[in-house]
């Protein structure tokens, strides 16, 4: 079983419907292929020794945060994310993804990195995040070279196409650690961990997503 719990109630909404439906607790207008394609994914994740809940169950586990995670990376429609998934399960994860979107559940970049290991309170609430893209606003009118900003958006794009990134791939990515924690003071980046950076509330100013 998974060693973390935490409870359902704290998912947003559309992740909520998510893990419903990953757990078997279907609507009465779910079809046919949406039920076969949920029971296939929740069968083969309890028989590989993941623990899906039971529909009622007020917590969520780590294995139904990966898999919440699994259809958020599939969502994006990227290869590079497409191979993060378990190779037992990409088939599986890719059809309940695509019969997601058909429900205009689009689970955010946040669901990502919560899988990457980033805990439920250190992810900004709504109640912050109006106030925070306000000051990130009034940071990047002040920001001080055209090259900055091209940096920032650079860092920027790579955390957006992969949900979270390391501090070696920004290195790699041309990013110095200078303009990363300028980005962190300024809250376009968000470090969750040591090392790890996510999409700070100041990101949509910039990138516009």
């Amino acid at each position: 079983m998974a060693s973390h719990l935490f409870t359902l109630n704290r998912l947003k909404v559309k992740e909520r419907l998510a893990i419903a439906l990953v757990r078997g607790h279907y609507s009465t207008d779910a079809g046919t292929d949406e039920r076969a394609a949920f029971d296939r994914l929740r069968n083969d994740a309890r028989h590989a020794g993941l623990a899906v809940f039971a529909a009622t169950n007020p917590f969520v586990g780590e294995d139904e945060i990966k898999l919440l995670g699994w259809l958020a990376l599939m969502q994006r429609r990227q290869p590079s994310m497409a191979l993060r998934v378990d190779v037992r399960f990409r088939s599986e994860v890719l059809d309940c993804a695509r019969l997601l979107h058909t429900r205009d559940i689009r689970l955010e970049f946040r669901v990502i990195a919560r899988m990457d290991g980033c805990r439920t309170d250190q992810l900004t609430d709504a109640s912050h995040l109006k106030s925070g893209l306000n000051r990130s606003r009034r940071s990047i009118d002040r920001l001080s070279t055209a090259s900055s900003v091209s940096l920032q958006r650079r860092a920027l794009l790579l955390v957006r196409d992969h949900g979270a990134a390391p501090a070696s791939e920004l290195d790699r990515a041309g990013v110095p650690t200078q303009v990363v924690g300028l980005m962190v003071k300024r809250g376009l980046l968000r470090r969750v961990r040591a090392g790890i950076y996510i999409a700070g509330p100041g990101a949509e100013a910039l990138l516009g997503y």
